[in-house]
């Protein structure tokens, strides 16, 4: 019988000898699952590719080469030791259906796999590499299932694996319609993410958790999706300065930008349904610097006092909104310097000032120190004193398009540049003396004489004449053949039968 002391042994061996069996089971697992696919040959890959050598950065330019994987290791022009050395390495345009394990470096990579019809991301991909800056991994056929935790693994110290230096994350122009919630969590210094384009038509909870544990996120684009809502807290931990809302389904500013209103910057919620936009919708958003609202094919009212809070306010992008007949504008934004209200319904702009009351002593006003261009063009403007007084004031800016930008009412100025309104001439009333202000040296082209209405016009002619031709050989047709009926009709032979007989 064997004694206490060996029957220990035997256990502590048992247990040693399963312990490496699970090691050796796990590691040929992990080998088995990058060696099962090839990699590219490296030998050559310098002939094959572009190879680029210098001394703090090499560079690696595969694309467009046919290649089916990537490389198993750097190639030996770029030596083994990486340290403080940059890595720019693209695979571009190939076809690339699994992207596996990236070779070993402790370089700061930047690596870039677009159109690659890539649908599968091998788990652990970054564990050898985990100093990469940049990843793009836009279009290509990537879903959800795709996107795993386990993807975004860095190396394995003595409890966990460890977290990769990521930056900038780029998976746009793929078929992701959700984020799981802990996607994200080994590459905790992303600044910069890439979703537009995909098939998102909601943020659950999962993808808020995702997003919302980005703390250093500054760069958020989910522009072209089919988003209706935003949880109210998917941005309440992030310090973000670029939100790139633009093209979804949005029907009124999301509640959840009121997390984010103190370090938002720059905000793009163009090509939305959104029909009105309400005075507090931009409350507390005292470092926004532009904001874009053109393109909403529904939008019909900006109530007073929206952008009386934007202070900070450098370029408002307002075109293109053809149901918005007035604007107030932003006259608080002193550091305004660009203004695009173009290509809309608007007729009047109105100013939450005294014209009178703020205007300096050389006759300008004091806000809007810094603007550089007022692009006004295509809209059917009343030219009144408000508007004449108002333009007045920049008679300095140069109006882009200004050829395009003139009055349509009253009928008596219709046709003036809006560069040309004498600002005394229409508020005392002596523009009413005639019935058009001419301008000989003027190159105004009426509306049905521009280009785009000319193009409409030629169109429609072109139809007439076609549809007319259609009609024409229809009866020349038709005329055809009912002579032609008529014809053999007519030259049928007559037959007689005899009847005296036939009694």
């Amino acid at each position: 019988m064997a004694s206490r002391s060996q029957l220990n042994s035997m256990i502590f061996k048992m247990q040693v000898t399963t312990a490496l069996l699970l090691l050796l089971i796990t590691f040929s697992l992990a080998l088995a699952q990058h060696e099962e696919i090839p990699y590219a040959e490296v030998e050559n890959i310098c002939i094959t590719c572009s190879c680029q050598n210098f001394t703090n950065t090499k560079i690696l330019n595969c694309h467009d080469r046919s290649l089916k994987h990537i490389l198993a290791r750097w190639p030996e022009q770029f030596g083994t030791n990486h340290t403080g050395i940059e890595i720019h390495a693209t695979f571009s345009k190939n076809d690339i259906e699994i992207l596996q394990q990236l070779p070993a470096t402790d370089g700061i990579l930047y690596f870039s796999a677009r159109r690659c019809k890539i649908q599968k991301l091998q788990s652990k991909i970054f564990i050898d590499s985990p100093n990469i800056f940049r990843l793009d991994l836009s279009f290509n056929q990537l879903t959800e299932e795709a996107l795993t935790p386990d993807v975004f693994k860095g190396p394995y110290n003595e409890h966990e694996y460890e977290s990769i230096k990521l930056k900038e994350l780029d998976l746009s122009y793929n078929y992701i319609r959700d984020l799981d919630s802990k996607l994200f969590e080994h590459i905790n210094q992303l600044s910069v993410l890439n979703l537009a384009h995909n098939r998102f038509s909601k943020f659950d909870d999962g993808a808020a958790e995702a997003i919302g544990c980005l703390k250093y996120l500054e760069v958020l684009d989910i522009s072209f999706n089919h988003i209706k809502i935003l949880p109210d807290n998917i941005f309440q931990n992030l310090n973000l300065h670029n939100l790139n809302l633009k093209n979804n389904n949005f029907t009124s500013i999301p509640n959840s930008l009121n997390m984010a209103h103190n370090s938002l910057e720059s905000l793009d919620i163009s090509y939305n349904p959104i029909e009105k936009i309400h005075t507090d919708d931009f409350n507390n958003f005292n470092n926004l610097k532009y904001l874009n609202m053109s393109d909403m094919m529904t939008l019909k009212k900006i109530e007073v006092g929206t952008f009386s809070v934007l202070t900070k306010l450098e370029e408002l992008h307002c075109k293109n909104n053809f149901y918005l007949t007035s604007i107030h504008l932003p006259t608080e934004s002193k550091f305004l310097k660009i203004l695009d209200i173009s290509n809309g319904n608007l007729n009047s702009i109105v100013l939450e000032v005294d014209l009178l009351h703020n205007a300096s002593k050389n006759g300008t006003l004091n806000f809007w120190p810094y603007i550089k261009t007022i692009i006004l063009a295509e809209n059917p403007w009343n030219c009144d004193c408000t508007l004449a007084e108002i333009l007045k004031q920049f008679k300095n800016i140069t109006i882009e398009k200004d050829d395009l930008s003139r009055c349509s009412s009253p009928i008596e100025l219709t046709g003036t540049k809006l560069s040309d309104l004498n600002a005394v001439e229409i508020c005392n009333g002596q523009h009413k003396n005639r019935f058009i202000i001419e301008d000989p040296s003027s190159s105004y082209t009426p509306y049905v004489l521009r280009a785009k209405h000319v193009v409409y016009i030629l169109i429609t002619i072109g139809l007439v004449i076609l549809s007319g031709i259609i009609v024409g050989f229809g009866l020349s047709y038709g005329r055809r053949r009912l002579k032609s009926d008529v014809i053999r009709l007519k030259s049928s032979p007559i037959r007689y039968i005899s009847v005296r007989n036939s009694s």
